[in-house]
């Protein structure tokens, strides 16, 4: 007898431990038939009115409301009747439960599948239903859960299929658009979305919805470094509408963050040249985000002209820059370019991206420069001294003048051919007393102030061509442009007395602070005209460059034109 008992509680313990993980070799029709038949054997069911549990009255209570709660004009009303379902004994396994529904009862414009279970809340400030995971069985017109906790129940449609479906699916759009930010070097993906639905009419709240904590986050961790950094994009909207004489207003809060690489684990290696094809070594490379953070790297090329960076992954703007590098570079042409790398792409659970762009690395990048043998790398000051609108205005311009030639000329001098030349100015001046007349005045009108001055700089590039044969005093031709706000000026006058006084017994004085003012200019380009001053031979010459827009000069910027190696 005894041993028949244990056969039979081993049976039990089958049923309970061994079948659950049956059913995952099972189709999910059979599986799950299979698991849920021999449990109600086991358990029991019990039905009252449109529910049905799979456990005896012995252990759940179920008894039918005879008014759902809430506020009866709800915009989404229950379907059907509520029902108060509660646990008489501890429970180790969800309660599945079965809602019926009559599809005559749907409102307009809800269909069968948009239904849910809903569990009403009361915590003696809120009150509002909140919906449990179910599912909608539309050949057995009813609403499945598998609950562990137990409330008043009822099937209602969740306030959101009342939103309009252009509503909806722009805020979809908004939280696609978010993921789609995601960089191709992403490990891992963190979702946050808090939703909140509320209607109300005539100032009192007829329904409010929460989205449940435990749902509101989507969490896809990094397989190779989950402890990286996370940056974030995010967006909030609120609709509000009417519906009905009722209003109806929609929060959805969202958050995107991406796990990122946080080691040196992209590798770049790349070798640079001349236009010749002779390695330059000691080259400066300059690696810098350009999105999300700011890591950057850099390293020189070895004497056969390669090189190599690690760096975290990432979008990067590559710098070689060989006039910082080197004096010897001082003449070869700067080169840029923007290269994505991300050397682990594949998240711990798969989570659905673009794998095709989910490059491994390592990554190559081989730049030739245009190396000339002659050049302009000279400062050159020039004084002025003019009167601008009858002040006086003196001080000394700076040119930073840098360039190379690019395209040279057979026949002639070595020099002679396409120039491209960048002239960095800055300057100081101060402005004195002047004089100006009034018209309709007799006379002139003094005008005096406290010291002044100011600052300005600038930035051109010139292009140019020397042709053979030209001669000392020979002039030619050049084109400049100015980037967008390149020019900046700064105005300063101390604190004193202004005074103006003229003809008669005219006079005016202001006390005033120190007063200053800041402006910058657009981008312009025009034309300008050099002149040789002196030719060196196959070793150069001194060359003139008159900017036609600043009529404060009284003598032009003057460059070297000079020879790798005879510095």
């Amino acid at each position: 007898m005894l041993k028949k008992i244990l056969i039979a509680l081993a049976i039990i313990v089958a049923l309970f431990v061994i079948l659950p993980s049956l059913t995952f070799f099972l189709s999910p029709g059979m599986g799950g038939a299979l698991f849920e038949g021999l449990m109600d054997k086991i358990t029991g069911t019990q039905t009252v009115g449109d529910v049905t549990v799979n456990r005896r009255e012995s252990r759940i209570a179920i008894a039918q409301l005879e008014t759902a709660p809430g506020k009866p004009d709800a915009l989404s009303p229950v379907i059907g009747q509520a029902y108060e379902v509660k646990s008489l004994k501890k429970e180790n396994q969800p309660v599945r439960v079965e809602f019926k529904y009559d599809p005559s009862q749907l409102p307009e414009g809800i269909s069968a599948e948009n239904l849910g279970l809903f569990k009403w809340v009361d915590d003696g400030e809120n009150k509002f239903w909140r919906p449990v995971a179910s599912r909608v069985d539309t050949e057995k017109q009813a609403v499945i859960a598998e609950l562990d906790s137990f409330s008043i129940l009822a099937v209602r449609a969740p306030l959101a299929f009342y939103m309009t479906s252009e509503e909806i699916g722009s805020l979809n759009s908004e939280l696609a658009s978010l993921i789609e930010e995601m960089p191709d070097y992403t490990c891992g993906l963190f979702i946050l979305v808090d939703e909140e639905l509320l209607e109300w009419s005539g100032g009192d709240i007829m329904e409010a919805y929460m989205r449940p904590e435990e749902e509101q986050t989507e969490y896809h961790d990094c397989a190779a470094n989950p402890e990286s950094g996370v940056p974030i994009e995010s967006f909030a909207t609120i609709i509000e509408r009417e519906h009905n004489e009722t209003r109806v207003q929609y929060s959805i809060y969202a958050i995107v963050a991406w796990q990122a690489d946080e080691e040196d684990s992209a590798v770049l290696n790349g070798f640079i040249q001349d236009q010749d094809g002779r390695a330059l070594p000691g080259v400066k490379v300059i690696a810098q985000k350009i999105k999300y953070s700011s890591e950057s790297g850099d390293t020189a090329t070895e004497e056969d002209g390669n090189f190599k960076l690690e760096l975290p992954s990432g979008i990067y703007r590559l710098t070689v820059n060989p006039k910082g590098s080197n004096d010897k570079y001082k003449n070869c042409s700067e080169e840029e370019l923007e290269i994505k790398m991300h050397a682990f792409g594949d998240l711990a659970d798969k989570f659905e991206r673009n794998q095709a762009v989910a490059k491994q690395g390592p990554w190559n990048e081989d730049f030739t420069l245009q190396c000339s043998d002659y050049y302009i790398d000279n400062l050159s000051e020039v004084p002025f001294d003019q009167y601008v609108v009858y002040a006086q205005m003196t001080g000394v311009e700076k040119h930073s003048l840098s360039g190379q030639l690019v395209q040279p000329i057979r026949g002639g001098y070595g020099w002679e051919g396409e120039w491209e030349v960048t002239d960095d100015i800055h300057s100081d001046f101060k402005v004195g007393d002047y004089h100006v007349t009034i018209p309709g005045l007799p006379g002139f009108v003094d005008f005096s102030q406290p010291d002044s001055g100011g600052q300005w700089e600038d930035l051109l590039y010139y292009t140019f061509t020397l042709k053979p044969g030209m001669k000392p005093g020979d002039t030619f031709p050049a084109h400049f442009r100015r980037p967008e706000n390149a020019y900046k000026d700064k105005v300063t006058i101390g604190a004193g007395t202004t005074e103006f006084s003229g003809s008669g017994n005219f006079s005016l004085r202001m006390n005033h602070g120190e007063l200053s003012g800041e402006e910058t200019a657009g981008a312009i380009e025009g034309d300008a005209v050099g002149k040789i001053v002196e030719i060196y031979g196959e070793e150069g010459a001194l060359i003139d460059i008159n900017i036609g827009y600043y009529e404060t000069l009284t003598s032009a910027p003057r460059a070297q034109i000079k020879k790798m190696g005879n510095e």
